[in-house]
């Protein structure tokens, strides 16, 4: 019988193919773990305006959403309770009016209609549209 072995030119054609299907898994498994984190981000911090929203309503005490771009924080305030959010690296959290604040007034109501834009590595991105009516929002 005849054994007969790779040569070198096949071992190293196997070992670039099956490189090539592990870095391509990577960064499949890479791109999901950041949308994730960019849905679980979003969702906590309009979770907590909603939760905010509610509180303002039932207490009767003001409110305040701020976003600090420069510390990566969303501070949400109702009375004197106070709840930061730290957003992931590379998340940005865009307050598209001419303040970097939103008042809640004691009946539940904004002090004016609002986008609140949320980005992520250039990745992802979603829109909500605050209405002054009960500070309902909607995805855009």
């Amino acid at each position: 019988m005849k054994a007969r072995a790779f040569t070198l030119l096949e071992t190293v054609i196997v070992l670039a193919i099956t490189i090539m299907v592990l870095g391509i898994g990577e960064f499949t498994l890479t791109g999901y773990e950041d949308h994730l984190r960019f849905v679980r981000t979003t969702d906590q911090v309009m979770d907590a305006i909603n939760n905010t929203v509610r509180k303002v309503m039932i207490t009767g005490k003001a409110g305040e959403i701020r976003n600090y771009f420069n510390d990566g924080k969303v501070k949400i305030t109702q009375g004197d309770d106070v709840q930061y959010i730290n957003l992931p690296k590379g998340m940005k959290v865009g307050i598209l009016t001419q303040d970097t604040n939103i008042m809640i007034h004691q009946d539940g109501h904004f002090d004016k209609a609002c986008t609140i834009e949320f980005k992520y590595r250039g990745q992802c991105e979603k829109k909500y549209t605050f209405g002054m009516a009960f500070g309902t929002a909607e995805e855009k």
